[in-house]
């Protein structure tokens, strides 16, 4: 088995110097091997160099670099079938790349693990290190395809490339590649052990998506429900309050009509009438008048009232109302 076949790599490109904490990483990457069930039995630190994981099927090392990086020879590399940034893009990016990170997987000395497992552990380890540091760039060997960040995130990408240069691109690779290599049978290990994780992590995004869709729609329909009953009840007191405050208030601030010219002197003539027939009852209508204004009914029916009363008294004065009954 040639040495192309049996070692997973990839390069992780960044504009500026990247400040590594190996440690930290390799407790990091435990975490992300124990989701993968993946197992190393030893791990070994060389602080600012390196971070070895080593079992008996595999054999993991995330190293700096320390190679010059050649953009001129990365911008013969492949793209995505579907590539999210343009190619002009990426060779601004290529422009200021100036360091690189390493991330290489190779076969133990012990048990042969499937080809799949190992893909698996390398592209589990580049999207943590892309998580965790702003790599501008990522170069998977195992076709010699350039991504971006946002582009490796789908592991599908890596099955389907699309050369940058068909023509030159193509040329190169026949003339330095060995007869029977080839990136399709590789990669189709790498999608389907991965399949079954991006069908899970869709399954479970739909399904909080559904509940949380669910419970928004509960907390409309009974916000709804409460402000429906809320209009209703305000408008039932509006509706009973208005009515009876409105008719006392129109009572009680109703304007007293103006009485005319003529009425004015009809109630004074009147009162003065009264005064003559009966001068104590004429003095009360007459100050009754002045304080609560002129009032025509009210004065002809105190004038009747004492017309009455002033011929009844005569009527028993004189006998004849004796004689009558």
């Amino acid at each position: 088995m040639s040495d192309q076949t049996s070692h997973t790599r990839a390069s992780l490109l960044f504009d500026g110097p990247v400040d590594l904490d190996f440690i930290s990483l390799v407790h990091e990457l435990h975490r992300v091997f124990r989701n993968i069930a993946v197992e190393f039995d030893e791990t070994a630190v060389a602080e600012g160099s390196h971070a070895l994981f080593i079992s008996e099927g595999m054999i993991l090392r995330v190293a700096l670099s320390d190679q010059p990086v050649d953009p001129d020879a990365l911008r013969q590399a492949q793209r995505p079938l579907q590539p999210k940034v343009s190619i002009a893009i990426v060779d601004a990016l290529l422009d200021d790349v100036s360091q690189k990170v390493e991330v290489s997987v190779q076969p133990g000395q012990g048990r042969v693990l499937p080809e799949r497992t190992r893909l698996a552990a390398c592209y589990h380890v580049v999207r943590h290190m892309l998580r965790r540091h702003e790599a501008s760039l990522v170069l998977w060997h195992q076709t010699e395809t350039l991504f971006t960040a946002e582009e490796f995130e789908n592991p599908l990408a890596l099955g389907a490339p699309q050369p940058r240069r068909p023509e030159r691109s193509a040329a190169r690779r026949a003339s330095r590649r060995p007869a029977g290599f080839g990136a399709t049978s590789k990669v189709a290990g790498f999608q389907s052990a991965h399949m079954a994780v991006n069908e899970n992590h869709q399954r479970l995004d739909d399904d909080m998506a559904d509940a949380m869709s669910a419970a928004r729609e509960r907390l409309h329909e009974e916000a709804d429900f409460a402000d429906a009953e809320e209009r209703l009840r305000n408008s039932r007191a509006e509706i009973f309050d208005a009515s009876l405050l409105d008719s006392a208030r129109e009572t009680a601030s109703r304007p007293r009509a103006e009485i005319g010219r003529i009425e004015q002197i009809s109630v004074y003539l009147m009162t003065i009438s009264i005064m003559l027939l009966w001068f104590p009852v004429g003095i009360a209508m007459l100050i009754y008048n002045v304080l609560r204004g002129e009032n025509l009914n009210a004065t002809a029916r105190a004038m009747a009232i004492t017309s009455v009363g002033i011929g009844v008294s005569s009527l028993i004065g004189s006998g004849a109302l004796q004689g009558l009954v």
